[in-house]
C-alpha cells in the first residue's frame, strides 16, 4: 500500500486491505465449529433412541475412529505389498 500511496494512486485519507479466500475460509471455519458440536449431540441423541441405552453409542462413537485409522493403516499396507 505504501508504494500505492508514494505513487498519488491512492489518496491519504482512503484506507485499504488486501485479503483473499484465506479471510473467507476462517469465517467459514468459525461458522462450522458449532455446528459440528451440535451434529454430534444429535447423533448421540439418535443413537441413544435407537438402542435405549446411554453407554452403547459412546461405545460406538469412540470405535469409529479407530476403524477409520485401522482400514487406512491396512490400505497403506496393502499398497506396500503390491497387492
Amino acid at each position: 500500500m505504501g508504494a500505492i500511496r508514494n505513487r498519488g494512486e491512492l489518496p491519504s485519507d482512503v484506507s485499504a486491505e488486501i485479503s483473499g479466500a484465506s479471510d473467507q475460509l476462517d469465517a467459514t471455519r468459525e461458522a462450522l465449529s458449532g455446528n459440528v458440536l451440535i451434529a454430534l449431540f444429535i447423533i448421540y441423541l439418535v443413537l441413544v433412541a435407537i438402542f435405549a441405552h446411554w453407554g452403547f453409542p459412546l461405545l460406538i462413537k469412540t470405535a469409529i475412529p479407530l476403524d477409520i485409522a485401522g482400514g487406512i493403516v491396512g490400505l497403506v499396507l496393502l499398497n506396500l505389498v503390491g497387492g
